[in-house]
Order: structure tokens, then sequence, then C-alpha cells
């Protein structure tokens, strides 16, 4: 391990391979805390708002292959490439890396392993099973939220002793300023406590089985009869939600560029989303949250637990959208209780530098 006078760790870097918007979030934080100490190597897929995170956040980043659709066909050849990608630009490069930190990234656990590079992963989603069995086996450690049986596990990982837990969910790890400054919702025009957000499903994903059209969109129509359609604000992951969206909702407000969720989520009247995270986030802050997810998950069980405001419907009926109406509608505020309870969980960030300061290669 090479030292330089400053203490900085000049030839071991953190390489940190980034899918989503939430492992992007994670990856500026594992940045912010360790790249006075290491020198980093971020790989990023062109998905979402990925890139637009990273940016946001003035974090460097490689952009390397991108989402392969929802076919088979796609999603193989977009791996396959993308694994390639990965490989010739470590191998050219002749980069010494300490370890892969990955939530959980198929191809670049590949070339981790192929390279002999210690492996981290980060992972709340054991539902997704087939990602989960092309990389959990390969990993040095596994991190998970307590409220996860590791049990959960078992059928990718034969040692359960490489699995650590900390006792609340990865998106804590980025909720650090509280109140967030409230300019950079005012510069896109928006008002305190006046919109809501309406995050779409990835309905794209491997592991997504409801059938029904856009469930948000379902709820959304629903809610425009009580609230203004210019107050709503959508977040879509493909440019084929996207099109609906403004085919459907032409006065709402579409979000083109990246800001920061926590801003975003803070200052709503009330969060609905087809996956977890955005609900997860606004939850942990106090913002009233509803999540359309098509299976039971331990995170949104846990949350509700400990009594966050948060929601979760696996189907969609309705009566279950009068129980979405209703929560909207009749929700109040009480932010002090609920980051109260904020403050009672676990960051996992301390616990993932620990991790990658043990490993040696």
């Amino acid at each position: 391990m090479s030292i330089c006078s400053g203490g900085v760790y000049v030839n071991e870097y953190l390489w940190v391979d980034v899918l989503t918007p939430k492992q992007a979030r994670i990856a500026v934080e594992i940045y912010r805390a360790l790249s006075r100490s290491y020198p980093f190597l971020i790989t990023a897929r062109k998905y979402d708002y990925t890139l637009k995170v990273l940016e946001r956040f003035n974090v460097p980043y490689i952009a390397l292959g991108g989402h392969g659709g929802k076919s088979l066909e796609g999603k193989l050849l977009a791996s396959a490439g993308r694994t390639l990608d990965l490989a010739k630009y470590i191998i050219e490069r002749e980069y010494k890396i300490k370890c892969l930190i990955s939530y959980p990234s198929p191809e670049a656990v590949r070339v981790a392993f192929g390279l002999g590079i210690p492996v981290i992963v980060l992972t709340d989603t054991p539902h997704a099973y087939h990602v989960s069995l092309l990389t959990l086996p390969c990993a040095n450690f596994i991190v998970i939220p307590k409220c996860i049986d590791p049990e959960k596990l078992a059928f990718a990982v034969s040692d359960l002793s490489k699995v650590r837990t900390f006792d609340g969910v990865f998106e804590k790890i980025w909720i650090r300023e509280i109140p967030p400054k409230i300019n950079e919702i005012k510069e896109i025009g928006l008002k305190a406590g006046e919109y809501l957000v309406f995050r779409m499903e990835e309905a794209k994903a491997a592991y997504y089985s409801w059938k029904i059209l856009s469930p948000v969109l379902r709820v959304a129509t629903m809610l425009r009869g009580i609230f203004d359609e210019e107050n709503f604000v959508f977040m879509p992951r493909y440019s084929d939600q996207e099109k609906l969206i403004r085919e459907t909702f032409p006065r709402a407000r579409v979000l083109e560029k990246a800001v920061d969720s926590l801003v975003l989520s803070y200052y709503a009247l009330a969060v609905i989303t087809g996956g977890g995270t955005l609900a997860h986030e606004a939850a942990l802050v106090g913002t009233p949250s509803i999540t359309l997810f098509p299976r039971h998950y331990e995170v949104e069980e846990y949350l509700q637990r400990r009594g966050f405001p948060l929601r979760h419907f696996i189907q969609l009926d309705r009566e279950t959208l009068n129980e979405v109406r209703h929560f909207v509608e009749k929700q109040t505020r009480e932010r002090e209780k609920y980051l109260s309870l904020l403050r009672e969980l676990e960051d996992p960030l301390p616990l993932i530098v620990k991790l990658i300061r043990s490993l040696e290669r």
C-alpha cells in the first residue's frame, strides 16, 4: 500500500459501480467519506436519473453501458456488453483496486471476481432473486438492514457469516441536513407543501410482476379530482413513461433534470411511488408516502412498525384507491416526531467504511 506525503493512498482505488439513482446517492456519500483517503473509480450505467444525480453532487464518474429494456434478449445483450466494457476499462488502465462496492451489480461483480478484486455488496432486495444469485456468492461481505433475515439470502449465500447487518435503512445514509435548503424547489417553481410527487414504477425490472398498466398513473388520475394537476410532479424512469405522462397529464410537471430527492420529498405534500426508495426517504423525514409495489417488502414493514408515515399497497382496487385518497387527504404533519424516530435508526455508512478498511489485497 503506497502513501503519499499528504497521507492519501495513491495506488489502491475504491471502485463503486452505480446502476440506479439510489445507488448514485449511496456512492455520493461513500465518496464524500473516503475521497481524502482513497482515489475513486466510479462507473455508472446510463439509466433514469443516475448520471444526473452524480453530476448534481459533483462526483466524477465514467459512464459505461445502458439499460437493456424489458425483453430477456435486450437484458442479456446489455449486461454482456457492459461486462466487457467494464473489464476492458479496468484492465487497460492497470488499476490496483482495493475493493468493489456494489449494490449489487452483476456486471461489476463478475469483473471483480474475474480479476481477484474483493467485493462488498449492499442489498435490501432479496426479492431480486436472479441478481442475488449472480452477485452474492462472490461477495466478501454482504451488508443488509437488520429487518431482513439473513436466512432469506441462503438461496445464494452458503456462508452467512459474510453477512453484516445494521439497524436502519440505506436511505438514512444521505439524510444529513434537516431541514434541507428550499432553494432547489423554488428554482423549479414549486411551493412547499403544495405539490404531490409521483415516481413511476420500475416496470422493466426483471423482478417486477404487476401486470396492470401503471398503478402510479391510476392513483394520479384518481387524485386529479381532488388536487390541481399543475401541482403534480412526475419522475419517469423510461422514455415511454414520460411520453404517456405528458399525454395524460398535460398540465403536470415532468422533472427532466436531477434535483436533490431529499429536498423534493421533504417539502412535498405527499409522495406516491411505484418503487421503494423515494417513499422510504420521504417517510423518514415525515412526508406521507405511498408505495405501490406488487409484493411484501421487509423494509417497508420495518418503517411502518417504527411509526413512519408510510403505506404499502400490493394491489389496486376501488377500496384500495379510497384508502390512498384518505391517507393523502387526512395526514397531519408531525415533523419533529418523525425526525426523532429517524435519529434512532442506524446509519450504515460507518459499517461500510469499517468493512472497506478491513479488506487487504
